[in-house]
């Protein structure tokens, strides 16, 4: 898996928070960094990218650095694109606003067939949009809710063929529309159209070049 010599480094990162261990059928987020705090750092470089670069309203930079470093974890650990999950994230939760994510912290609109919590929601069907109720997973806050991202790309057969590869943003967004990640039939361009107009590509070159330099 590229990046092999910082993964370990990102894996400190997405935990530092005291005392905290989220684990998962695919992997273990955990780890104290004792000289100083990276995931602090990468949040307020973070912000401080956001804040310069955009004209955003509080509440939409407050969601971009809270799920900053979750997504630049998956990237590295699980090779999808940080662009496409943070744009992800906005899309499904509205920026996280929405019940699903303000009541059960699912941020991707991630269904649990087994039990979960209902919530109404729309689908496309027969051409149009129509509301219905359908039953979501429940997580402990966004780190939870990343790591059960990932073990439900793990765990379904469709996306076996996709993940360890070296696909972009743009290619992962025809690829979650092509897969059935979601009905909406502009899902893949509604995706390429947040990363452009919030300028997550640039974070991404951003997000990466600050990695490295943690790692020389």
């Amino acid at each position: 898996m590229r990046y092999i010599h910082i993964i370990i480094l990102c894996v400190l990162v997405c935990s530092c928070a005291k005392d905290m261990e989220l684990a998962t059928d695919v992997y273990t987020f955990r780890g104290r960094v004792e000289d100083f705090d990276m995931r602090v750092v990468l949040e307020e470089g973070s912000r401080d990218f956001f804040e310069g670069n955009l004209n955003l309203k509080d509440y939409e930079i407050e969601f971009l650095s809270k799920i900053a470093v979750p997504a630049i974890v998956q990237d590295i650990g699980h090779d999808i694109p940080l662009e496409i999950t943070i744009a992800q994230g906005i899309l499904e939760s509205g920026w996280g606003r929405s019940e699903l994510s303000k009541k059960s912290n699912n941020y991707f609109g991630i269904k649990d067939y087994g039990g979960g919590r209902s919530y109404p929601t729309k689908e496309y069907k027969n051409g149009k949009f129509v509301k219905v109720n359908a039953n979501f997973a429940v997580y402990l806050d966004m780190y939870d809710c990343m790591a059960g991202r990932t073990n439900w790309f793990y765990g379904n057969r469709r996306y076996k063929k996709v993940l360890g590869k070296d696909y972009n943003w743009r290619q992962w967004s025809v690829i979650l529309q092509e897969k059935g990640y979601a009905t909406d039939p502009d899902y893949a361009k509604k995706l390429q159209g947040i990363i452009k107009r919030y300028e997550l590509d640039a974070y991404g070159s951003w997000a990466r070049n600050h990695i490295f330099d943690f790692a020389d």
